[in-house]
């Protein structure tokens, strides 16, 4: 995939391809995530149960648009600005196209 490989030559730090080349676990599950959005990423997710229940925010999302090179705009529409409204936008071709680097 031409995508892919410009992904893997633009990596020189290994923040979403490991040394063989290959997509980093992280990576993986936020492009999963960001297959089911229509090209507005919310970074936000919940780990935990109950009362041990912690909000987190996932990046990694931005490292792969930034190493492709895709332009992209980050905002947040939560009513009083909480961390849960964070999102990233980006094109429907880049969209697509990183949409496409992982099969299912």
């Amino acid at each position: 995939m031409k995508t892919l490989e410009k992904l893997q030559k633009a990596d020189k730090t290994n923040l979403v391809t490991k040394k063989d080349g290959n997509l980093t676990k992280r990576a993986i599950e936020a492009i999963n995530d960001f297959r089911n959005q229509e090209g507005r990423f919310y970074t936000h997710y919940t780990s935990g149960r109950g009362r041990f229940t912690t909000n987190l925010s996932n990046t990694t999302i931005i490292d792969i648009i930034k190493l492709l090179g895709y332009k992209y705009s980050t905002g947040n529409d939560s009513p009083r600005g909480s961390q849960t409204g964070n999102y990233v936008q980006v094109s429907k071709i880049a969209y697509n196209n990183i949409r496409n680097l992982v099969k299912y």
